[in-house]
């Protein structure tokens, strides 16, 4: 089986300090910046136009999430490609590909190591208990989140018991719900279409989120990012596809560095997580067995 250790890091938990609106905004730009190339002042302009589109998209946003995390069952699907340096996939842009041997020995080890760089599958989630199983295949086996720790192991594995923490201890984890509860500190969003997410007819937005406002909207318990960084983000931008009264679908990338924005950037993995068939029961599953 390959694994890249998707599933849990334990650590110290880091100190919080209080981020001014200032540093916030610069870290929304620069996530901007590396998303899209632009130069700082083009990103901050686009920013400024971002967050004057209104507040009242953003509370709908964010109301959609909370409702979504409420759900006591509903399908879920993953997929990620999980960004490794040295590493060469089909998805790597042309301009930053290397040639001769290096760029041979880069892209071999992208299809060496490619089951355990891309992530897909399916399952079920019960938000409201924040715990989910998501099948991934015979290779990578299943995921399996009770209480808020995110296991991966080998189908019929038993799942670990979820160990108690310390005051200083946290788990830092892939979260797949962690969209969900980022969703709910929305500070801005842009609608930007409308898209059809498995027949249901979805409006598709752009959104900014303070993750200090999620930490009080949606509560506490919840990794500080979906993967692990040097250093833990305090603003996210994300792709959201909502209906009239969930979300649907989240997709964003999140770079080496932390920073987490809507589209693909530069040495970053990128996420998506699509919801569907909610009301579905979730009584059959096992929760003390990989699926």
């Amino acid at each position: 089986m390959v694994s890249l250790c998707l599933a849990e890091v334990r650590g110290t938990r880091p100190e919080r300090h209080t981020m001014t609106n200032d540093r916030a905004r610069k870290q929304s730009i620069r996530a901007r910046m590396a998303a899209t190339g632009e130069p700082y002042s083009v990103a901050a302009h686009h920013l400024a136009g971002f967050e004057a589109a209104g507040g009242a998209t953003a509370a709908k946003v964010a109301a959609r999430a909370s409702a979504t995390l409420d759900e006591p069952g509903v399908r879920m699907g993953i997929h990620a490609v999980i960004w490794v340096p040295w590493v060469e996939t089909a998805e790597t842009p042309r301009e930053q590909r290397r040639g001769g041997a290096q760029g041979l020995a880069r892209r071999l080890l992208g299809t060496l190591l490619h089951d355990g760089t891309h992530v897909a599958g399916e399952g079920f989630a019960e938000p409201a208990a924040r715990r989910y199983m998501i099948d991934c295949g015979r290779r990578l086996g299943g995921f399996a989140c009770r209480e808020g720790a995110v296991d991966q192991g080998r189908h019929g594995w038993r799942v670990p018991p979820v160990r108690q923490q310390s005051d200083q201890e946290i788990v830092i984890v892939m979260h797949w719900l962690w969209p969900l509860w980022a969703l709910t500190g929305t500070a801005a969003a842009r609608p930007v279409g409308t898209e059809a997410v498995r027949g249901i007819a979805c409006q598709q937005l752009i959104v900014e989120v303070d993750l200090a406002r999620a930490l009080e909207a949606g509560g506490e318990g919840w990794p500080a990012s979906f993967r692990p960084g040097p250093e833990a983000p305090t603003t996210a931008a994300l792709a959201v596809w909502i209906d009239e009264r969930r979300v649907r679908r989240v997709r964003f990338s999140q770079s080496a560095h932390g920073e987490v924005s809507p589209e693909p950037a530069d040495r970053a993995s990128t996420i998506e997580v699509e919801l569907w068939d909610f009301g579905t029961s979730v009584a059959h599953l096992d929760w003390s067995r990989f699926p």
